[in-house]
């Protein structure tokens, strides 16, 4: 069977078409994390505007402290993991983001208490970034899943054979 310029060329446009339909799923749902991200920072932001303004706090909440760099975390992780289960991803899926997306901010605190700092000042102010490029890596290890129409349960794989993802 021989196939002709027509049909090549249409197989072609097809294959542009979904591979430009999965970087667009892709590139949604990387917004959709940032924007979670963000909301978790608004009330982040106030709550250590207030403990960097009492006494009591203001030395363990300040910029750069393991603290600060914790609540930072979790108050963009947690907003970032509910809104993946929401759009039902799965459990697994949503926490190994948060691990992924968590790590690099206590590989960062680990790296201050080994003295990096000393000869990387600027090594603090890369836990924001850090943990924005740990999730995109891990989307990118998973693309496939993170291509797909609707979250997890739009992949070809049933419940049953995967029951660790809900």
């Amino acid at each position: 069977m021989t196939t002709t310029t027509k049909q090549v060329d249409f197989l072609y446009k097809v294959r542009i078409s979904e591979n430009a339909s999965k970087v667009g799923r892709f590139l949604l749902h990387f917004l959709e994390m940032q924007i979670a991200m963000i909301l978790g920072m608004i009330p982040w932001h106030w709550l250590v505007r207030e403990l960097r303004a009492s006494p009591t706090y203001a030395e363990a909440f300040q910029r750069g402290s393991d603290l600060s760099i914790i609540g930072h975390g979790l108050f963009m992780t947690v907003p970032m993991v509910a809104w993946m289960i929401l759009r039902r991803h799965g459990w697994r899926h949503s926490l190994e983001m948060g691990v992924a997306m968590f790590a690099p901010g206590v590989a960062i605190i680990v790296l201050c208490w080994l003295g990096a700092d000393t000869y990387w000042p600027w090594l603090i102010t890369l836990a924001s970034p850090a943990e924005t490029l740990g999730m995109l890596v891990y989307m990118l290890y998973h693309r496939d899943h993170f291509t797909e129409k609707a979250g997890h349960s739009a992949h070809t794989i049933s419940a049953a054979a995967e029951p660790s993802c809900h």
